[in-house]
């Protein structure tokens, strides 16, 4: 097991907990199977507002059919911020995905676009032959080697090798971060940090653990490992055990984890749909 190297995403950790603030609240839809993260001041519009409310705000297009809206102002009567939620076609997520997609998000966040779908990014990566989604253990040992003996460019030099080879390496972003800041190049150490941050948010957005229904999505057992870490939790040792379910077409790791601060016992799911024969390299 890698430990010393997680000790490397604490920038990028805090960095997304700092994102997703106390006063967000996690709304969940089981029977059609989503959730979403909205301010905890926020109400739901009352379903029969919503379709004259649509029709305020866009008078001019074809019938919308909303299944959901939230509100910021508690007044009866609708003003801005809110939002609405439309519900499509069940089709799953990955069926619009290809390699091609994979590499054109990566070269816009090359370029510094980070308002694109994260989450997007590493879906396509699962479908793309060109990216794998975390370092084997030869990568993670050798990356670890060079980060005790504090060889810098050692460390860029490998993380960056595993970049190329997949760009949704949430650990390999994380090490660039450290690395560059001891070369001193604050640039690349930024962008690395904001594009683990990016990739951590859009996990821990998917989801809140708590059940099946609002698993985390993730696409590699190192993904877990990193979303317990971004939790406080332990993945290694007496203090974590997962096991892997399958219920309701899905698939799923449960994690038992004992949590440090409070000594008691708590589960996290994560839902593994989207992994393959890449998402997990013998022992970790």
């Amino acid at each position: 097991m890698r430990l010393s190297s997680l000790s490397l995403l604490s920038l990028a950790l805090v960095a997304t907990a700092q994102s997703v603030p106390d006063n967000v609240r996690r709304v969940a839809y089981p029977q059609e199977n989503f959730s979403l993260a909205i301010p905890a001041t926020w109400t739901e519009i009352e379903p029969t507002v919503l379709p004259v409310t649509i029709r305020h705000a866009a008078p001019n297009t074809p019938e919308i059919k909303i299944r959901h809206g939230f509100k910021a102002s508690a007044a009866a009567v609708l003003s801005y911020p809110w939002i609405s939620v439309i519900i499509t076609a069940n089709t799953p997520v990955l069926d619009g995905l290809n390699g091609t997609d994979y590499q054109a998000i990566v070269r816009r966040v090359e370029a510094g676009d980070f308002t694109l779908d994260f989450r997007a990014l590493r879906l396509a990566c699962m479908e793309s032959p060109q990216c794998e989604p975390r370092g084997t253990k030869g990568d993670l040992a050798a990356i670890n080697q060079a980060e005790r003996e504090h060889q810098s460019e050692k460390v860029v030099e490998i993380a960056e090798r595993l970049i190329r080879k997949g760009f949704a390496n949430i650990e390999a972003h994380a090490d660039c971060v450290k690395a560059y800041e001891a070369i001193h190049d604050a640039a690349k150490s930024k962008f690395h940090l904001d594009v683990a941050t990016a990739l951590l948010r859009s996990i821990l957005l998917s989801g809140d653990g708590a059940t099946r229904e609002t698993a985390y999505e993730v696409i590699s057992d190192r993904e877990e490992y990193l979303t317990l870490v971004a939790k406080g939790l332990p993945y290694v040792g007496s203090g974590g055990s997962a096991s892997a379910i399958e219920e309701g077409g899905h698939r799923y790791d449960r994690w038992n984890v004992l949590d440090p601060k409070t000594g008691k016992t708590v589960v996290i799911f994560f839902n593994t749909d989207a992994f393959s024969s890449k998402s997990r390299v013998g022992d970790n």
